[in-house]
């Protein structure tokens, strides 16, 4: 999982424009859905790989387990700063054990897509 996120944070893996530079292979830059094929893309957005619904199945899990702090929808910048992340709610800082929590479910999920 670590290197996956070192990839996310420096822009490492081979999807959308790395395809772009390889003669025959320009079409592999586009997702099946039409969008470029970028990793924000293909981790929170393409409605082909159900990406959508198992965040959804996160968040119920996340509600079924802590009523005491919102669901935060992972987006690109949380999923690369995943290691740092420190849930608030009305400026009360999340105790660590859930926030290692949400970390955990974060990055289960993540790496499921």
């Amino acid at each position: 999982m670590k290197d996956f996120i070192w990839k996310l944070i420096h822009n490492y893996h081979k999807v959308g424009n790395w395809f772009k530079r390889i003669p025959n292979w320009q079409d592999k830059a586009i997702c099946e859905c039409g969008e470029v094929e970028i990793m924000d893309h293909i981790l929170t957005e393409c409605r082909l790989n159900k990406s959508k619904d198992i965040w959804q199945e996160a968040e119920k899990i996340w509600k079924e387990n802590n009523k005491n702090f919102k669901w935060t929808k992972p987006d690109a910048n949380i999923l690369r700063e995943l290691g740092a992340v420190k849930l608030k709610e009305r400026d009360k800082i999340a105790p660590n054990w859930i926030n290692e929590r949400y970390i955990e479910i974060v990055a289960e999920t993540t790496w499921m897509i």
